[in-house]
């Protein structure tokens, strides 16, 4: 007897592995120092670890990563996929355009927004371009009986 009685779905596993190394840079990248504090404002005591910022941006990708999980079901998914990069985008733009004299955890926070509106963006493309040669090829094998 199983614990789950049907097998994970692959794109769950790559979904939460994803979110698994966006979290795990996030932790990471609150481990580093805030030069802005050090340099320009003297302040060279040790600081705390930023825990509320790093979870509250860590739930944010998984909420864009569950964005992008929604996009890939298969009503629609090309309007879905493309309004999942422009929503994730948007959010990776303005986090970029507040990163002035941000600690390295919110710049990260930022560029890992950027790539996965990229990887939206791409995936919807890439289903956009699938939509349009998958007719022009079956037309072509039911004309002539032969593929590309």
């Amino acid at each position: 007897m199983s614990l789950f009685p049907r097998p994970i779905p692959r794109s769950t596993l790559l979904f939460s592995a994803i979110w698994l190394l966006c979290a795990t840079l996030l932790i990471w990248a609150g481990l580093l120092p805030d030069y802005y504090l050090i340099h320009a404002r003297g302040i060279t005591t040790p600081q705390a670890y930023p825990l509320e910022p790093v979870l509250t941006e860590i739930g944010i990708v998984g909420l864009s990563i569950l964005l992008m999980a929604w996009a890939l079901q298969p009503q629609r998914r090309v309007a879905k996929l493309l309004f999942a990069a422009l929503l994730i985008g948007a959010a990776g733009i303005f986090t970029a355009m507040m990163s002035m004299h941000m600690p390295a955890h919110f710049a990260y926070f930022g560029l890992e927004l950027l790539a996965l509106a990229l990887i939206a963006f791409l995936l919807g493309v890439s289903w956009l371009i699938l939509g349009f040669i998958r007719p022009l090829a079956s037309k072509k094998i039911e004309h002539t009986g032969e593929g590309f």
